[in-house]
């Protein structure tokens, strides 16, 4: 004994937002003349109905009828199928294949419509099924004989593509290919929430900057005056992130340093909260250098990997000892979500 068991599935359907193929399946069909009374006449692409209840099937047809479906975004791999008893089928998997003869068709054929992606014709012939022999036009069976309820279109778009769309169905989604994700070419910065979003916290107008007492300052947007007020640092929502400060001194006049310090911070002013040597701060301590007119030092912080449950505020900060002349400090704060 052998039972042979065929059975089609869109596997690309799991959930609302994870597909197989790149985009999603979608489901057409035409009620001509936007009832379901007609069934026995041709539909225009005025007539489509989108959903998974498709069109009704209601008697014999007086003629061939060709129905033009409009799915609304471009589909392949487009394909019939037949509601019996509740249950969707394939045309292929049906009583009703299509079969073409010189004399007469029987069942049903889609097919494309010139230079588009989006229409596609069904042509309904008048009989549904063969008659005694599977291409005999004696004794074919017209449509109000078969026990077939409803009809619809199934298409999917540019399958073959895994992907993930993690947040919404009408973003497209990237694809995952063996070694490698491909990255954005569009020139577009990532949104807030996702991988790749970037922020930044710039200084520009620079500050200027003395030793001693406060001691440490924050090199921030907010901020006017060596150790002010105002910060108000980089705001990073909860998530894994990579932070970076890049800091410059510039020294004017006879500028004598000894000592040059930047960190990242979690807290505003001379607090040291949060700074730690070994991840997020670099000194620059040695013998007196000596600089006139616009030399400058540039500093940059180590790559510091955060993993925060909540939304935290980092600051970029600074400590120098100097003497003489003046120090100016500019600075930016970067961070890159990675998770």
């Amino acid at each position: 004994l052998y039972i042979n068991i065929r059975a089609s599935f869109p596997v690309n359907e799991w959930s609302a937002n994870v597909y197989f193929g790149n985009e999603q399946v979608i489901y057409a069909a035409s009620a001509a003349g936007g009832s379901e009374a007609g069934w026995d006449a041709a539909g225009a692409v005025g007539d489509t109905v989108i959903g998974e209840t498709g069109a009704v099937i209601s008697g014999a047809l007086g003629a061939n009828r060709t129905k033009r479906v409009r799915f609304p975004q471009s589909v392949k791999h487009v394909r019939l199928q037949y509601q019996r008893n509740g249950m969707w089928i394939n045309q292929e998997d049906s009583e009703c294949p299509n079969i073409q003869m010189a004399a007469t068709s029987m069942g049903a054929r889609v097919q494309p419509v010139t230079s588009s992606t989006t229409d596609w014709d069904v042509i309904f012939s008048s009989k549904a099924i063969a008659g005694s022999t599977w291409n005999s036009a004696t004794g074919t069976g017209d449509w109000s004989s078969v026990l077939t309820a409803r009809w619809r279109l199934v298409g999917s778009t540019v399958p073959y593509q895994a992907g993930f769309n993690v947040a919404t169905t009408s973003q497209p989604v990237g694809l995952l290919q063996a070694g490698a994700i491909p990255g954005v070419t569009s020139g577009v910065a990532a949104s807030a929430g996702y991988v790749g979003e970037y922020k930044e916290a710039v200084q520009s107008s620079g500050i200027a900057a003395t030793s001693g007492s406060p001691g440490w300052g924050d090199i921030d947007p907010g901020v006017s005056s060596w150790g002010g007020t105002g910060a108000t640092g980089l705001v990073l929502s909860a998530g894994e992130w990579d932070l970076q400060g890049v800091g410059r001194f510039s020294l004017a006049g006879s500028t004598t340093t000894t000592y040059m310090d930047l960190a990242i911070g979690t807290a505003v002013r001379s607090s040291t909260t949060g700074i730690d040597i070994l991840r997020n701060e670099v000194v620059m301590n040695g013998s007196s250098q000596v600089l006139s007119n616009q030399g400058s030092f540039v500093l940059s912080t180590p790559v510091w990997r955060v993993k925060i449950s909540s939304q935290t505020t980092y600051y970029l900060k600074a400590n120098l000892v100097q003497s003489g002349g003046s120090v100016t400090v500019f600075g930016i704060l970067s961070a890159r979500r990675v998770r």
